[in-house]
């Protein structure tokens, strides 16, 4: 019989049925390669396949294509986004190797572990079970006296005493997955088992050079950078390392040779750049990296750089260097004047800070323009009561084009400590109209009053009456000589939060924002309505505000995957905008779910999935595979789904995440902060301490976490909050006792109202509590009706009352009360009365409320 065959030729017959007889019924003829598949199939060799003419949702599994004939067998490429045919190497020669074996892992059929000396192969799922020889392990590889294996071993499955020749690989190597190479010359040159993810090298011309690094295996790249490489075995290979030197590129630093090239690769690269001692780099191009060191750079004769050893942890250049920087999101052709004063945090050192101001907006869909000049004079506030005078080129106003943003202002005379809190005045008059955010904290002191006219500029005296319409105009960037790195948020509604979320006690609103504020500076361009194309489509103005920061973290794409965007194009658009951000560290995060619910989303089952959610999942599982580029990612949406992927939302303690299906509420976003989802250590390794995140002012006060940093900012407020319904009705069951729910705070100076569990917990103190509850509907005549505060569960203050009639009443309690810092407080009623009563949720009707006294 013939060992080879033409599938396009060649056919092979099978029966179906019990009948061992082939007959015209039951016998049919098929390509030799999908006979082969399906047995291999059969035996569950190739449980992970799936055939068809459309290719799986799930990129991990294989797909055998029968849009063409005979049919072709597929795996998903993530780098290049597309489905290609498997070779033998591809699907036979790739060990799942996971390192040492841990107890926390689940371990699966065929993966690899190292353990006791020995490698184990996994024979069926496992978590917490030591390998042994039994029905969940076999060993792959004893252990060998000399604790050595060949690459031979990895070639062609066998040890001999021959094969444990000088540079084998050790067993030790093997389990962390590490081989090292004396140089990038030896590296290049060699065949790499397949099983080895990471190398070593101890320099790049010579051991000791200051080149050496270590390198992952990754996928074939495009395009290729400075920082991949091909060993001779065809594998491609990254530099993976979060501080450099120019000798990784290549660079000689002996003061003669030119390290051009090299260092150009170190901008490329993006990462803080070491410069040793006695090193001189030569080059004809200045570089603009972050330099720190001894050594220096020498720019066409000059030396442009160098600092004694650890006096920069990166190097000082002009920088994002507060917080809360954010972009107008609407326009008004009435008003034409504005003056407003907005709050900020120096997250550096702020000594002679300088400023832009922006005469554009974004409308959700574009930037554009006010429609014609604006005029713009400006101060800083602090300490406070003390204004310092912006000035451009010596004169105390500018006036800004049309679609322009202004240029830096001069040094402003103010020496503000990191840290600390300060406020921009800022007055703006145009003959067409003004430009705004709606992001105002006025529970924090700020505000603004804006009119057609009359409006004068109290920028140098202050003194505003706030008109209280949230609208604000202030700095798209305050930037310093700061050596701190500043993040660039580039989002959607779900980070602009306007509407959605409450700003915080640094002011900061949307996730990225809240967890980056109590470290570093940041400027946000996110705005509502804003999907992927439009972002290329027009960013000019906003791009261009990046240039202040060394960190992008970008939240977009679900306004594009719900609009009916394939997967496959919405994350081609977003390597187009990754594009925009070279030599930048660049984040994404996972977009949360949409759907629909028949109970205002405080229930999981209730939930409608979105019909585009397919798309979504498709694309967050790319962006968890991982993007060529992309430093990392914050699964955002795992914190919000009830299961990853599910497309509904989580409904903790039957609370609502989300206030319509696709933006979080309030609770939501505290939420989310408190998940600790996004790490600004995961960017900032140099200089955050070791803690996974701030404390929240709830937290701190009362001391319901440990091995946190303390945010100062905390301490502002005395202990305050108002809590109401959202016009959210609350239907209880007559004569059971029932808490009241809470679904937005209309303030809250500590962070100490738990909506999620609608409770309020503050610090230790005696407190005034006022509940009050309109039952709308149901009311029985002379039915018994009560609302109490409780107090850890248990009746603290009550107030009973028979209603005369069956129309609306109200009932209050209010009393006064010791907390310990740990007691919680909230509101029950009991309705008595045949039939269930309705709580309106009208805010003037229905509140909870509480001061410290």
């Amino acid at each position: 019989m013939a060992t080879e065959y033409d599938d396009s030729q060649d056919w092979t017959f099978f029966i179906r049925g019990p009948s061992k007889t082939l007959t015209n019924g039951n016998g049919f003829a098929t390509r030799w390669s999908e006979q082969t598949v399906a047995a291999l199939r059969s035996i569950g060799f190739l449980d992970n396949m799936v055939d068809g003419t459309v290719p799986p949702v799930d990129t991990s599994m294989l797909w055998l294509d029968k849009n063409s004939d005979p049919a072709i067998l597929k795996e998903y490429n993530p780098v290049g986004a597309a489905w290609e045919q498997v070779t033998s190497q591809t699907l036979f020669g790739r060990v799942p190797w996971r390192g040492p074996w841990d107890d926390e892992p689940i371990y699966r059929r065929g993966d690899v572990v190292s353990y006791n000396g020995a490698i184990w192969i996994a024979i069926l799922p496992s978590q917490n079970h030591p390998p042994a020889e039994d029905a969940y392990w076999d060993l792959f590889v004893p252990g060998i006296a000399d604790n050595s294996v060949s690459t031979a071993k990895l070639q062609d499955g066998t040890v001999t005493n021959p094969k444990l020749a000088p540079g084998a690989v050790s067993l030790d190597k093997l389990s962390t997955g590490i081989v090292d190479y004396d140089t990038e010359a030896l590296f290049v040159a060699a065949s790499i088992p397949a099983a080895v993810n990471q190398i070593q090298t101890a320099g790049y011309y010579a051991p000791g050079d200051g080149g050496a690094h270590r390198k992952v295996r990754i996928a074939t790249p495009s395009p290729v950078k400075a920082w991949h490489k091909q060993s001779a075995d065809g594998a491609w290979w990254a530099l993976s390392v979060d501080v450099v030197t120019p000798q990784m590129f290549g660079a000689v630093g002996n003061g003669v040779a030119n390290d051009t090239t090299a260092l150009t690769a170190v901008d490329a690269f993006g990462r803080p750049c070491f410069l040793a001692n006695g090193m001189s780099f030569v080059t004809t191009s200045a570089p603009v990296g972050d330099f720190f060191g001894p050594g220096k750079v020498v720019v066409n004769g000059v030396d442009s750089f160098g600092a004694e050893l650890g006096e920069r942890l990166h190097g000082a250049r002009l920088r994002q260097a507060a917080t809360r920087c954010v972009i107008p999101n609407f326009n008004n052709t009435t008003n034409k004047q504005i003056y407003s004063w907005t709050r900020y945090f120096a997250k550096a050192r702020l000594n002679g800070p300088r400023v832009q101001f922006p005469n554009w907006y974004h409308d959700g869909n574009s930037v554009a323009g006010s429609g014609g000049n604006l005029t713009v004079t400006a101060s800083i506030e602090y300490p406070r009561g003390v204004f310092s005078q912006v000035k451009w080129s010596g004169s105390a106003s500018t006036v800004i084009a049309d679609l322009a943003t202004s240029s830096l202002s001069d040094t402003i005379t103010v020496d503000i400590p990191a840290g600390a809190e300060f406020f921009v005045h800022a007055y703006a008059t145009s003959a067409v109209g003004i430009v705004f955010s709606v992001t105002e904290d006025a529970a924090r002191g700020e505000g603004a009053e804006f009119g057609p006219s009359g409006i004068t500029d109290k920028t140098m005296t202050g003194g505003g009456v706030n008109n209280g319409n949230n609208a604000v105009y202030g700095p798209c960037a305050v930037v310093a000589m700061s050596d701190k790195p500043a993040v660039y948020i580039c989002g959607d509604s779900r980070e602009s939060a306007s509407g959605f979320d409450t700003p915080n006690y640094l002011s900061a609103m949307g996730h990225i924002a809240r967890a980056v504020a109590p470290v570093c500076g940041y400027i946000d361009v996110s705005r509502g309505g804003i999907n992927l194309s439009e972002f290329v489509a027009s960013h000019t103005q906003t791009l261009a505000l990046a240039q202040y920061c060394d960190v992008v973290v970008i939240h977009l794409g679900i306004n594009s995957l719900t609009a009916g965007v394939s997967a496959a194009t919405a994350l081609a658009t977003l390597n187009t905008i990754i594009g925009y951000f070279a030599g930048k560290e660049i984040w994404l995060a996972t977009v949360e779910p949409v759907s629909t619910s028949s109970d205002g989303w405080v229930t999981v089952e209730n939930q409608t999935v979105d019909a585009t959610n397919a798309a979504r999942t498709a694309f967050n599982d790319a962006i968890r595979a991982g993007i060529a580029g992309v430093t990392g990612y914050f699964d955002i949406a795992d914190v919000f789904e009830s299961s990853r992927n599910s497309g509904k939302w989580k409904a903790p303690g039957g609370v609502a995440l989300t206030v319509d299906g696709t933006h979080q509420t309030l609770a939501g976003y505290e939420w989310g902060e408190r998940s600790g989802v996004i790490r600004a250590s995961s960017f900032l390794p140099s200089s955050v301490p070791l803690f996974s995140r701030f404390a929240t002012p709830s937290e701190v006060w009362t001391g319901r976490a440990s091995g946190l940093a303390v945010d100062p900012a905390v301490f502002g407020a005395r202990p305050s909050f108002k809590a109401n319904k959202n016009a959210a009705d609350q239907v209880v069951t007559s004569a059971v006792s029932t808490k009241l729910t809470w679904a937005a705070k209309v303030f809250d100076t500590i962070d100490g109202f738990d909506l999620v569990n609608g409770r309020w917990v503050p610090p230790a103190g005696r407190y005034r509590l006022h509940g009050q509850a309109y039952v709308s509907a149901g009311a029985v005549d002379a039915a018994q009706f009560i609302i109490r505060v409780a107090k850890n569960g248990s009746t603290a203050a009550e107030f009973t009352m028979r209603p005369s009639g069956t129309a609306g009443h109200s009932l209050s309690v209010d009393t006064i009360l010791e907390s310990n810092g740990s007691d919680a407080f909230e509101i029950w009623v009991n309705l008595a009365g045949t039939g269930d009563k309705t709580i309106s949720g009208d805010a003037t009707r229905t509140y909870f409320e509480g001061y410290i006294v």
